[in-house]
């Protein structure tokens, strides 16, 4: 039986009851029956797929965040996209406070949705008309082409097929089922969508030479496709500074939106800056050790035995690098990093 005859059926008996006369001193029992009917009627129509409601009524709904997947993330704020399923109509975008989620007023329909912290400064976004096209972008250089800075991590979910209606939320949670009406209640479940690198130089004095050498991993994808987690866009290159651990190791780390499997050619590019104001530069492909981390989101990357050239002046005057070390190139390149924005 349809909706609309069971509807039918049921006004059909309360006119019946209504008009019969041996109920007519039983007009209590008569206001008893008919709020039950309404509420059949109403349990029946929200047990439908089909219920008949015009979109855009709005619905109060309840977005909740959870960080199963991020243990330790540590987010101001998140924003939630709302993009009609259909790809026609209204995107309807949500700021909201705070790391556990919130109350929603959205309209009803049917919406693919993608969340994403909203603390990260300088970040860009970009196809924002459409689920398939949200684009996050790293903060570029000014001057400096192909040249990010990392701001920090980046996280984000999407759920796609979410339908809000008079009943509830119903949506395919992270696990496959199927969570349906009548509950307003929508869970996310955000991951890292941020490759942080961890990298560490060994070799005679690297960590007395830490103030004098500076990092740049070449290689990574200056964008993100939020719907897929997958890189977009040209490449670029990241600066970062070493700080000493022992005597002869330092480290660093730095941070790319795209997974490092998705990467086929990463260098690590090291800058030694001598007390006369030369530069030498020598670079390391480190595409192995990213593409077979065990990690695709936490890389560990470590360069052993790494000659460094002298970087304090000689007893005899002279200052300088030892141009002597193989593999080190005196090179002529313009950025500063005395100021720390690699960072």
């Amino acid at each position: 039986m349809s909706r609309q005859d069971f509807l039918i059926l049921l006004r059909r008996i309360a006119v019946r009851y209504a008009h019969m006369e041996w109920l007519k001193g039983m007009a209590g029992r008569i206001y008893t029956v008919l709020p039950v009917v309404a509420l059949c009627a109403v349990l029946y129509g929200c047990g439908q797929r089909d219920v008949l409601e015009a979109d855009g009524v709005p619905r109060d709904i309840e977005i909740r965040f959870m960080w199963d997947y991020a243990e330790g993330a540590d987010v101001e704020g998140m924003t939630v996209y709302f993009f009609p399923h259909t790809g026609v109509g209204k995107v309807w975008r949500y700021d909201v406070s705070g790391s556990e989620g919130g109350k929603l007023t959205v309209p009803s329909g049917v919406y693919d949705v993608i969340a994403l912290n909203n603390d990260l400064p300088g970040i860009s976004l970009s196809g924002t008309e459409d689920f398939g096209t949200l684009e996050a972008h790293a903060v570029g250089i000014t001057g400096l082409p192909e040249v990010s800075r990392a701001t920090g991590m980046l996280y984000g979910a999407s759920l796609e097929r979410v339908e809000i209606n008079g009943c509830g939320v119903t949506y395919t949670q992270h696990d496959g089922t199927l969570k349906q009406c009548p509950q307003g209640l929508m869970r996310c479940w955000p991951d890292s969508l941020s490759t942080v690198y961890h990298l560490i130089i060994e070799g005679e004095g690297a960590g007395a030479r830490a103030s004098g050498i500076t990092g740049r991993l070449k290689g990574l994808s200056e964008g993100l496709l939020l719907s897929s987690a997958l890189p977009v866009g040209g490449n670029t290159s990241v600066y970062f500074s070493f700080v000493r651990d022992r005597d002869n190791e330092v480290s660093g780390e730095t941070i790319d939106f795209a997974p490092s499997r998705d990467q086929t050619h990463l260098m690590l590019e090291l800058t030694a800056f001598g007390s006369d104001g030369k530069k030498y530069v020598n670079e390391f492909d480190v595409s192995d050790q990213a593409l077979n981390s065990p990690s695709p989101r936490n890389v560990v990357i470590i360069l052993r035995d790494v000659d460094f050239p002298d970087t304090d002046p000689s007893g005899d005057g002279d200052v300088g690098l030892d141009v002597g070390v193989d593999g080190w190139e005196e090179v002529d390149i313009t950025y500063d990093t005395s100021d720390g924005w690699w960072n």
